[in-house]
């Protein structure tokens, strides 16, 4: 996967959590790739929850987890969003029977589980690391991407 480390950040709780996930949904385009890395309970699904809901202006949307279902789609006024979680998945190739390829010309991928996915479309993902510090119950959040990821992240906010 991507790349070069761009940005950390020590989040506290959910709602700071959230709130940087937010920010990435500003700045979400079509054809985006967000790979979401972190142990189970990490908080993928929470930051994936909290862009799609910012993204389809709801904040009370129930937004399941994709665990079962591999991918959900959203709507919105922007553009799609497809929020997959491919822990299932036992072989890359499987990601083309999803339609993965198809969703990119109209939608942005968020991507639980993202080492499943073929090279080729992790190579100009934003990755989002998600790390718990038990010791004082915070969460490590780094991002990797690509110089053009860094470029908008220093425009977001």
């Amino acid at each position: 996967m991507s790349q070069l480390p761009i940005f950390s950040f020590q989040s506290y709780s959910e709602q700071e959590t959230e709130a940087f996930a937010i920010q990435i949904g500003r700045l979400l385009r079509v054809g985006d790739i967000v790979a979401l890395v972190g142990d189970l309970g990490a908080g993928k699904s929470v930051t994936a929850r909290a862009i799609i809901r910012f993204l389809c202006e709801d904040d009370a949307m129930e937004v399941p987890s994709p665990t079962f279902t591999l991918v959900q789609e959203y709507q919105t006024d922007k553009m799609n969003i497809w929020h997959s979680d491919l822990y299932r998945i036992e072989e890359s190739d499987e990601i083309y029977e999803l339609g993965f390829e198809e969703a990119l010309d109209h939608a942005a991928l968020l991507v639980e589980w993202p080492d499943r996915l073929p090279a080729e479309f992790q190579e100009d993902c934003l990755v989002f690391t998600l790390k718990n510090d038990p010791k004082d119950k915070s969460r490590h959040i780094s991002l990797y991407g690509n110089q053009q990821w860094q470029k908008r992240l220093e425009k977001r906010k």
